[in-house]
Order: structure tokens, then C-alpha cells, then sequence
């Protein structure tokens, strides 16, 4: 499927740090569209929903610090724009098989 343009534009603003931390009410206000629409444009191009797509990101930027910086996990969470710690952990989980704390070590193997 090829993508329309304003979907296109609002994936790729949502890459950047500021926009994925504040969330899915971000996507509202890049695309100029209305959330139910964001959300069957999702799930209709992507498969996903706009919270997983932003969970996502926020989960790659995370695994890219634990594994390239020494920042506290916990910090890292926090600037990935999750706010709770257990929440992050079983996503983290949920998507690498692996917590961050094992992940860090694994990387720091290679």
C-alpha cells in the first residue's frame, strides 16, 4: 500500500524524541486529523494501533540507550516517556524477551 502523504509526514515527525514522549495526542496535533481517523489509518496502513506505534519508538529509543550509554535504566525509562517503571519492564519484556538489565549486559557482550 502506498502511503498518503500526511501519514508519510506524521510517522516520520513521530521519530523525533519530543513528539514519541508526548505520545499519541501528538499524532492528533501533527496529522491535523481526528484521532478515530489516526486510528483506523493506523491499523488500515501500519496494522497497529497509534499507542503501540508510539510504544514502539519509545521502546527502540530506550534499548538504543541502555545499550550505547550508561544511564540509569530507570532514567532512560523516563525519558523514553514512560511513568511507570514496571510498565516499561513488561513491555521492554514483551518485545525483546529479555529485560532491560539483561539486555544492557547482552550488549555490552558484543
Amino acid at each position: 500500500k502506498t502511503l498518503p502523504k500526511w501519514f508519510e509526514n506524521m510517522c516520520g515527525a513521530m521519530r523525533e524524541k519530543e513528539n514519541f514522549c508526548a505520545g499519541s495526542q501528538r499524532l492528533t496535533e501533527l496529522s491535523g486529523r481526528s484521532r478515530e481517523y489516526i486510528s483506523r489509518s493506523m491499523k488500515k496502513y501500519l496494522g497497529i494501533t497509534p499507542t503501540e506505534f508510539v510504544n514502539d519508538l519509545r521502546l527502540n529509543y530506550a534499548a538504543s540507550q541502555i545499550v550505547n550509554t550508561d544511564k540509569n535504566i530507570t532514567d532512560i525509562c523516563l525519558e523514553a516517556g514512560f511513568y511507570s517503571i514496571s510498565w516499561f519492564n513488561k513491555m521492554f519484556l514483551k518485545k525483546y524477551s529479555i529485560s532491560p538489565k539483561e539486555f544492557r549486559k547482552k550488549g555490552k557482550e558484543l
